[in-house]
């Protein structure tokens, strides 16, 4: 139960347009979306954060597509990924990165 004199804090809510700008800006994602052979699945997931989100699975496959066709030699590492993923944290977003760069929806509980 809480104390009468605490004061709620209120949600925090997934800054997208932040996020974005930030990952635009990040060396690294540039590297890997001018890299991505899948140049639909880069200007889908760029659109899809753009617009403040929507069904997160979606973003998560084309975001797999677009890491999945660069190549070998140009995948992201974990440090990258860490990067990418303190980026989303700083921004309250809804998801991270694993070590391999892939995104990953956060649990809600």
């Amino acid at each position: 139960m809480p104390k009468a004199n605490r004061v709620p804090q209120p949600a925090s809510s997934p800054d997208w347009s932040a996020f974005m700008i930030s990952m635009l800006a990040d060396s690294s994602y540039q590297r890997i979306s001018t890299t991505a052979e899948n140049q639909l699945s880069v200007s889908r997931v760029e659109t899809f954060f753009s617009i403040q989100g929507g069904e997160l699975a979606i973003a998560v496959q084309l975001w797999k597509l677009m890491v999945e066709s660069v190549p070998a030699s140009m995948q992201p590492v974990a440090g990258e990924a860490a990067t990418w993923d303190a980026i989303a944290a700083d921004n309250d977003m809804p998801i991270s990165f694993d070590s391999s760069g892939l995104l990953v929806v956060n649990d809600e509980n």
